[in-house]
């Protein structure tokens, strides 16, 4: 690997650490929230927050207008402070006044939603508060948009990844310990929003290190052409992971909402080690592109596909042999029903940590046309099929839906990305690790078939498998590129990492 990809692959590992540590925080905090809820409500109930919430992740979508994605893009191409000035401006500019007018619009439409819509008329305030947070959450993803721009992960792991879920946490405790509703929580998830958003806002005004303040050149349209498109895509992208939702309030009930709410965030842990370097990947793969340095972005995707690969196939397995265990123990034997819903969605979202980061990828290299005329495809697909399917299969039809489509994208933006750029993931290191979970994929269905495993067999099974996979991880997977950014790190922060060589060395020999 060149020097230049071997010191960003330490840029990147100890950001990417950051992150994923951030990640595993919100989610935590997440997890906690959605158990309290969803054990202290009926699942209708906890339908009828998940369809309110589901609405405003799908809006922010079209206030954003992608600018936070060609924030992300421009930043790092910007040489001086009035160049990136002019960039995080048009993001204001733009977002704000769209997310105001589109939050004051719901909430006159609130009751047409509930009652004409979904059927349900406890929805209605839970859809008036949405339009309140809108603003909020578009402020939260210009400050993130903004962060990634910069290559710091700080603003990504203090809002989104801190301080929302962990305000979330506590609005529901509070609620919990004075009464549950479904008005309790749905104002305990706005005030989240609404504490990050000003914590957003503190942080795009004073703690940049540029001021706002000040001439620059208008970038506006320059940012919103190539902007627009990934407002497209980016819809599209949130439409599949919403748009089953709201056809399971339109043609099912809430209550089928709500275990599907349940599983489908359980599914998204597949996700978490591709989005923590995925959301660095695409400023230095930028960088890069922008020298014309095709060699280190091979690396840096086929490193990064790689220890995404290794780390998700684990929280896959899991998944996929014991998924009622994981519904009970962690929501409760009322939403085991999902358990099916769950293994299908789990199959899905594994697809994207077979083929890395391939969406940021494209992003980083211009393709953001592209990219839209690819989600837009399979958006139409992901509509036609859960209308097909939800009807008649309820949430194992969206199920369906979901993964068909995010293995599809997932395929399609991989064959581009090597058309385009003749990149793809080295599948021949992915090969050690996914022949040791193939035999244990196996080895463990049959001996569940003779002994039905519970849980604390099922945790033995699984911690003698963890072992054998860091030995084959050791073994095989751990190359030249790793062990010089181990050393590269231990010299930027004066740590001895002999002894860490030395055991990785122990296994090779």
């Amino acid at each position: 690997m060149a020097d230049s990809s071997r010191s960003t692959g330490s840029v990147l590992l100890s950001s990417g650490v950051l992150v994923f540590v951030g990640m595993l925080l919100e989610m935590a905090t997440n997890f906690s929230s959605k158990i309290i809820v969803a054990k202290l409500l009926t699942p209708a109930q906890y339908g009828a927050i998940a369809l309110g919430f589901t609405t405003l992740s799908f809006l922010v979508m079209f206030v954003m207008l992608g600018v936070d994605r060609g924030v992300a893009r421009y930043l790092p191409r910007a040489e001086t402070d009035s160049g990136k000035r002019a960039v995080v401006l048009v993001a204001f500019k733009t977002t704000l006044p769209l997310s105001i007018l589109a939050g004051a619009s719901l909430v006159v439409l609130a009751p047409f939603l509930a009652v004409d819509v979904f059927s349900d008329p406890s929805t209605e305030f839970v859809f008036r508060l949405v339009g309140i947070a809108l603003p909020f959450s578009a402020l939260i993803r210009v400050a993130i948009g903004t962060g990634q721009g910069l290559q710091t992960p700080f603003p990504k792991v203090l809002l989104q990844n801190f301080a929302r879920p962990v305000t979330r946490l506590a609005a529901v405790l509070l609620v919990a310990a004075v009464g549950v509703s479904v008005a309790g929580v749905a104002s305990a998830y706005l005030a989240s929003f609404v504490i990050t958003g000003l914590i957003a806002s503190y942080y795009l005004v004073v703690r940049l290190p540029f001021s706002l303040r000040g001439g620059s050149r208008s970038r506006t349209r320059e940012l919103l052409r190539f902007s627009f498109p990934l407002m497209i895509a980016s819809t599209m992208a949130v439409q599949l992971g919403t748009i089953d939702t709201l056809v399971l309030g339109i043609k099912s009930d809430t209550a089928s909402v709500g275990v599907y709410n349940v599983v489908f965030p359980l599914a998204q842990l597949l996700t978490l080690f591709n989005a923590s370097f995925g959301f660095l990947v695409m400023p230095v793969i930028s960088k890069f592109h922008s020298q014309n340095d095709d060699d280190s972005m091979r690396d840096v995707y086929q490193t990064v596909t790689k220890w995404v690969f290794i780390m998700t196939l684990p929280i896959f397995l899991m998944m996929l042999l014991f998924p009622e265990t994981i519904i009970r123990r962690t929501f409760g034997a009322q939403y085991t029903g999902g358990a099916l819903t769950l293994m299908i969605l789990t199959a899905g979202f594994f697809v994207q940590g077979v083929t890395g980061p391939n969406g940021d990828t494209l992003t980083s290299i211009g393709n953001s046309k592209l990219i839209m005329i690819l989600n837009g495809g399979v958006a139409i697909l992901n509509i036609a099929l859960n209308v097909v399917l939800v009807p008649r299969f309820g949430a194992v039809g969206a199920a369906i839906a979901t993964a068909t489509v995010y293995s599809l994208l997932n395929i399609l933006f991989s064959v581009f990305l090597y058309r385009n750029a003749k990149i793809l993931p080295d599948f021949a290191a992915l090969v050690p690790p996914a022949v040791l979970g193939a035999v244990t994929v196996v080895g463990v269905y049959a001996i569940d078939r003779i002994f039905a495993l519970e849980f604390f067999a099922a945790a033995v099974v699984m911690t003698v498998f963890l072992g054998a996979y860091g030995v084959v991880i050791l073994r095989y997977s751990v190359g030249k590129m790793e062990k010089g950014v181990i050393d590269d790190i231990g010299r930027e922060r004066g740590i001895d990492v002999a002894a860490v060589q030395q055991f990785i060395q122990y296994f090779q020999s």
